[in-house]
């Protein structure tokens, strides 16, 4: 028992949460007395995602901030507890949690769980019903957060309106230079608002068509290199080099909308990895029976710890970055397109490949 620790505080806390109801008045006074107590001086990680945990905490006093990949998810306040389900299965730890400066825990170990609780029908219930208020919860946070987004989508989707005016001065150029950025301006808008529209009908259960024809990957990327990575402000100080081969078989079955979407989201990468000046090399070969695409850059490459964790949702190296890139390019080419995407990478580069069948 800890020095100075008010038994009586502990066990008024202990009384107020249902997962300690099935224990005898004698039972709870043990407990109390044998808990060990935490206080947080400054903020403080109890546990880290991924990690094995062997302790489940209550907060007495404070604030508990519930961590998933770097994201801030959910938010524990006294009096609760957490981490309980560490204890119930030998898995690691599904989130990070970190006390706020000036918290109050107390621990419950393993072998004290054990022997309290693990035999405890009524235990379980209780730990059952938290967690099915949890998920509660979070649904209602993510329902809420979906909602917003979808609202954010039709407005803008509405505001794209103004880039129909794009097709008065497309009639009225006569100037080759500007005609072209009028063009790519257009390009860019009617992708926007397809995959906007395709936003809203996923919103609502619906399942979107998708044009499925057959086009020149060689064009695309040729398109987009002479557009898009010109003005795109973290690629047009790179250099970006296209070896296009096998131009006669260059004819594949796809979404031209979501393969621009790729390739861009691979060449940003590459682009952010690079220095000023850095090589970018967009490789285009034909192998049996599929087109095979890559994008190779010159930097430092994905240090070994976040190799496995670079197509998570929600996961990105950069403090502005949200992650969504490669998983939105994996589910594009693997789910919808039937393809592959791999990558390999040193301290000299990172090449990202794509598959297509033919």
């Amino acid at each position: 028992m800890r020095e100075g620790k008010d038994i009586s505080e502990i066990l008024s806390v202990l009384q107020k949460l249902d997962i300690f109801s099935a224990l005898s008045a004698a039972e709870l006074t043990n407990l109390a007395a044998e808990i060990s107590e935490f206080h947080a001086k400054t903020e403080t990680t109890l546990c880290r995602e991924g990690e094995k945990g062997g302790e489940m905490y209550i907060l007495m006093e404070g604030e508990l901030q519930i961590v998933k990949q770097d994201r801030r998810i959910s938010k524990v306040t006294a009096v609760d507890y957490i981490g309980e389900m560490a204890l119930l299965e030998d898995e690691p730890r599904s989130t990070t949690v970190i006390a706020a400066a000036g918290s109050r825990l107390l621990t419950i170990s393993a072998s004290q769980f054990k022997h309290y609780f693990a035999h405890e029908p009524r235990v379980i219930t209780a730990m059952l019903k938290t967690l099915s208020r949890r998920l509660r919860q979070d649904n209602e946070l993510i329902a809420a957060e979906f909602t917003q987004a979808n609202i954010l989508i039709h407005d803008m989707r509405n505001n794209m309106a103004a880039f129909t005016l794009l097709h008065l001065l497309e009639k009225n150029c006569r100037d080759k230079k500007q005609l072209h950025y009028i063009h790519l301006m257009r390009k860019c808008s009617q992708d926007l608002t397809a995959m906007m529209s395709e936003a809203l009908a996923n919103a609502k259960r619906l399942q979107p068509r998708k044009e499925i024809s057959r086009h020149s990957l060689s064009t695309i990327i040729t398109e987009l290199s002479a557009g898009t990575f010109k003005v795109h402000p973290d690629i047009q100080d790179k250099l970006v080099e296209l070896h296009l081969t096998d131009i006669d078989r260059d004819n594949i079955k796809c979404q031209a909308t979501d393969i621009r979407r790729v390739i861009t989201n691979l060449v940003i990468n590459a682009a952010q990895a690079s220095k000023t000046g850095g090589r970018i090399r967009i490789d285009l070969q034909y192998r049996k029976n599929q087109a095979v695409v890559s994008i190779s850059d010159e930097g430092h490459g994905i240090p070994g710890p976040l190799r496995a964790k670079i197509f998570s949702p929600s996961f990105s190296t950069r403090a502005e970055g949200n992650g969504l890139g490669l998983t939105s390019c994996r589910q594009i080419i693997e789910e919808e397109h039937g393809g592959s995407l791999t990558f390999t990478t040193s301290s000299k580069g990172t090449k990202f490949t794509f598959t297509l069948p033919q």
